[in-house]
């Protein structure tokens, strides 16, 4: 049985940051090994995830960024740039979630326009190959983003 909050006024499911909510209580006790277990599967599983497809991305957009005539280290750095944009807008929505304040508009512009772009620059670089090799292209991006924003949604909800 999970043990409750003895305040009246409090409705939260335990956790181990309540502590400083009823610190008369032992609160550790509440978050059970499975959960635990399933934050760092998620966790592991995303970072592996999103290893692979951000290095299979970024060479996709290093390929097209180079192909349009960029070198040198700005060739290099842009294809970052759209990444960054990405993690950046989760990051505002996230500490938004948190906070319980409205997620600014311009975060949510912004991760669609970075969604957007990595999405069309894999796109663009699989093109060659036809509609099936413009699919391959673009798999690594949406395990990027998809997998990014499943562990933002389990960070919110905790």
């Amino acid at each position: 049985m999970m043990a409750r909050c003895p305040r009246a006024d409090c409705t939260k499911k335990p956790m181990l940051a309540d502590v400083r909510v009823c610190p008369r209580r032992l609160w550790w006790r509440a978050v059970t090994a499975a959960e635990h277990v399933i934050r760092w599967s998620i966790a592991g599983v995303v970072v592996g995830v999103a290893a692979v497809a951000a290095m299979a991305s970024y060479e996709h957009a290093y390929a097209l960024v180079r192909a349009q005539g960029e070198a040198g280290w700005t060739g290099r750095l842009v294809p970052l740039t759209v990444d960054g944009l990405i993690y950046a807008s989760s990051m505002v929505m996230l500490d938004s979630a948190r906070r319980k304040v409205p997620v600014p508009a311009l975060a949510r512009w912004l991760l669609g326009l970075g969604v957007a772009a990595t999405l069309a620059a894999n796109v663009t670089h699989g093109l060659g190959h036809g509609p099936v090799g413009a699919a391959v292209a673009a798999w690594p991006a949406v395990a990027l983003v998809g997998s990014y924003e499943l562990l933002m949604m389990a960070t919110r909800s905790s």
